[in-house]
């Protein structure tokens, strides 16, 4: 069963395979340069929002019977939805098979070269190069657990969590 927030996994018989999903994501975020080294929330321009982090939990099947994996996926709260009134509210863009099919009918009709992304890292591919631009985050769930594991001899300016945050450098 997939948890409704990440905080719904620290009683999980599934614990550490959470945390483990969770701390494979902050790898993928490091890899792709998303997200900097924690910075001091005083450093941060008085003009910029600090967004809140939210861990979204996904069980997915294997091909093994009663086998799944387990996904953790970092996402940035610029909403001002509230729980209890419009918290379930959201929307997204979806495409159908059949309009899939046409793209792909129209590209071959066309001769045209249909090239494949991963659409897990989708929305991480372009740098934000002008600093007025970027997003500042507050520490998401055990990172800073992780970061210290990634470097032991990195001098943070402050191990309170509520002083720290992260700039994204990737939108």
């Amino acid at each position: 069963e997939t948890p409704p927030h990440f905080g719904a996994t620290y009683h999980s018989p599934f614990a550490s395979d959470w945390r483990d999903a969770l701390f494979h994501n902050y790898d993928k975020m490091l890899s792709t340069g998303t997200f900097s080294a924690l910075i001091l929330r005083t450093s941060v321009p008085p003009n910029k929002t600090i967004l809140r982090p939210r861990i979204a939990c996904q069980v997915k099947d294997t091909l093994i019977p009663n086998q799944y994996d387990l996904y953790a996926c970092t996402c940035t709260d610029g909403s001002t939805q509230r729980e209890s009134v419009d918290f379930t509210d959201s929307y997204s863009p979806v495409a159908s098979i059949d309009s899939i099919r046409l793209l792909f009918n129209l590209a071959a009709a066309s001769g045209l070269i249909i090239s494949i992304i991963d659409t897990s890292n989708a929305f991480q591919n372009s740098i934000i190069f002008d600093a007025s631009e970027r997003v500042y985050l507050s520490l998401p769930p055990l990172y800073l657990n992780w970061f210290r594991q990634q470097w032991p001899d990195f001098h943070l300016p402050s191990l309170n969590v509520k002083e720290l945050v992260i700039q994204c450098l990737k939108s």
